[in-house]
């Protein structure tokens, strides 16, 4: 609420922390063809070392120790849905997932 008592609505979506930064991260990656940032969060990585669809977790942890790159590492499943996700820590230490999205058949 704001000083006057009237209700402010926020929107909230997710986004990478860093969007510039993990695309070119994943760009520069031995083998990735495509890279796609949709503004519903959703992204893509298409390659012949890593190919996935996911979507970027709303919360960004911080704590770990910086380490002025990005590492990208494999995590079990963080959203209870059977499926193995990612961790990104992006060079400031600051942590955030991305959940797989299955492939879904036509």
């Amino acid at each position: 609420m704001d000083d006057s008592g009237q209700k402010r609505q926020q929107y909230l979506y997710p986004v990478a922390k860093y969007p510039q930064a993990l695309y070119t991260f994943f760009e520069k990656m031995s083998g990735v063809k495509q890279v796609i940032f949709d503004n519903n969060g959703t992204i893509e990585v298409e390659g012949s070392n890593l190919s996935f669809r996911g979507i970027m977790d709303y919360a960004v942890e911080s704590g770990q120790t910086a380490t002025g790159s990005i590492q990208f590492i494999d995590t079990p499943d963080a959203n209870g849905d059977e499926i193995d996700d990612f961790a990104v820590i992006y060079g400031t230490g600051e942590r955030q997932i991305i959940y797989q999205i299955p492939e879904v058949p036509f």
